[in-house]
């Protein structure tokens, strides 16, 4: 179990300086571990919730174990969007700081995008227009990159917690007797 939950943490390491243009190439080995890291963490951690019930009880024990599974990936899913939106604004914001008139760079990128427009047959104010546009979309997706690589790094944090913990953990026993139910 330490080592698919470390694998899961690995995983997520590989995955936090993650860019706009990443491919197949870069996302094959992170996915993989994350393949390698479920099979090993996840059967340990059902033996573990149920393994040590007897068979009568397992049946209910069982629907209870999937509710609370479901319920734990609800929140999760929930805390992974609530970094995603407040990163998000974070990053677009610090990356705005940088688009100002005084950014030569920006300037010119801002002209050429205007240009093209024009050479297209767009009259000046929409190639000002889209220009602007461009830039925001171009921003809002560094952000949104950027953001992506913030949630991995707290996921794998998380993911280093349960390794830690997992020595904590107290070992199964059967039960002492067989189930009324057994043939």
């Amino acid at each position: 179990m330490m080592i698919g939950l470390g694998l899961f943490a690995l995983s997520m390491w590989d995955f936090s300086p993650i860019t706009h243009d990443w491919g197949a190439k870069e996302l094959m080995l992170p996915q993989a571990l994350r393949g390698i890291a479920q099979q090993l963490a996840i059967p340990p951690a059902v033996t573990l919730t149920l393994g040590g019930l007897a068979p009568a009880r397992l049946k209910h024990a069982s629907g209870l174990f999937n509710l609370m599974r479901n319920l734990g990936g609800a929140m999760g899913i929930a805390a992974c969007a609530t970094i995603l939106n407040d990163r998000t604004n974070l990053h677009f914001t610090r990356l705005a700081e940088n688009l100002n008139s005084t950014n030569e760079a920006l300037n010119q990128w801002l002209s050429q995008v205007g240009n093209n427009f024009a050479a297209l047959g767009q009259s000046g104010d929409i190639g000002v227009t889209a220009s602007l546009r461009q830039l925001w979309l171009l921003t809002y997706r560094e952000a949104q990159t950027q953001t992506y690589g913030d949630a991995f790094l707290m996921i794998m944090v998380c993911f280093i917690l349960a390794t830690a913990m997992v020595p904590l953990m107290r070992k199964v026993q059967p039960p002492a007797a067989p189930s009324t139910d057994a043939h």
